[in-house]
This record gives C-alpha cells, sequence and structure tokens, in this order.
C-alpha cells in the first residue's frame, strides 16, 4: 500500500525560502539597475541643441513632414514674370 511518510522538517522548508528570497533580491536590484540606465539613455535620446550643450550639427536629420517645399498652390506672389522692356 502507500508508505507512511513523515512531513518535511522546517530546515527542509526553509531553505528554498531563503533560496528564492536571494533571488528575489538579487532579480530587485538589477531591476533597479536597469531601470536607471533606461532613464540615462531616455535623457541622451531626448536631447537636443535645443535643451543641451549640442551644437545644431548633432541634431540630425529631421523627420519629413510629408509636406511639399515650395510655395502654396494658388499663391500668385514669387512667380517670375517678364517685364515687356526686356523682351
Amino acid at each position: 500500500m502507500s508508505s507512511a511518510q513523515s512531513p518535511p522538517s522546517y530546515e527542509e522548508l526553509a531553505a528554498p525560502v531563503m533560496e528564492l528570497k536571494l533571488l528575489v533580491s538579487a532579480q530587485a536590484e538589477a531591476i533597479a539597475q536597469q531601470t536607471e540606465r533606461i532613464a540615462e539613455l531616455e535623457r541622451q535620446v531626448a536631447a537636443d541643441s535645443h535643451n543641451s550643450s549640442k551644437p545644431p550639427s548633432c541634431d540630425g536629420l529631421r523627420k519629413p513632414s510629408g509636406r511639399r517645399p515650395g510655395r502654396a498652390k494658388g499663391d500668385p506672389a514669387g512667380g517670375c514674370s517678364r517685364s515687356p522692356s526686356r523682351m
């Protein structure tokens, strides 16, 4: 039939619990360090010539706005016209 087993001792139960506590503590420390590193990297990425001492040439290329350069369609100003005296 089934053999009678005695319940585990305190030491047998406490040993894995202590190992897990040490593991959780090490992981919490690693998470804190990584959180600090992420915050520093985000500050570096956000820095540009407007909010740091970097020169504007370090800003990199701007994202295209989707607009074409030049005057607006239908705007009469800025067009070249020939004067009658130059013809």
